[in-house]
């Protein structure tokens, strides 16, 4: 089991944009999304993206593009059994670049149970809250 412990069953509620955690790091933003992601409750995860976010989904690769896609693909994975799970894995690392945290860790859902992935989250800090701009993963 990786280092960082993300219950499935913590309920992070933000319900909307302004109780989006402030001046929190980079990685402690990550690790809020993660929690809220885990939540598998929509809403939680919605305030963490930058309205042109764009998230890749391992496999076949698609592309989605701005929020209201991102989110209705969340939403839909979301509403299946067994809900998606995000373990990161050992702390995640920083980019070269202020804003990308990057790492290897465990993809669980309904299509892709217990898949071992490479991950690439990046971030723009926008009114004091490092949102996500982009999501991608890959099969390690």
């Amino acid at each position: 089991m990786a280092a960082n412990n993300f219950d499935r069953e913590e309920r992070v509620v933000y319900l909307r944009d302004e109780y989006l955690p402030r001046n929190l790091s980079l990685l402690q933003t990550f690790n809020a999304l993660v929690v809220a992601f885990n939540s598998s409750i929509p809403d939680n995860v919605r305030p963490f993206f930058d309205p042109g976010v764009q998230l890749t989904t391992l496999g076949p690769p698609t592309t989605y593009f701005g929020i209201d896609d991102v989110m209705n693909y969340l939403t839909g994975i979301m509403q299946r059994e067994p809900h998606p799970f995000f373990d990161p894995g050992q702390t995640p690392t920083p980019g070269a670049g202020p804003a990308t945290v990057s790492g290897q860790g465990l993809w669980s859902d309904s299509d892709t149970p217990h898949a071992h992935i490479r991950y690439i989250f990046t971030f723009v800090l926008s009114n004091g809250a490092w949102r996500v701009t982009n999501l991608w993963g890959t099969p390690a």
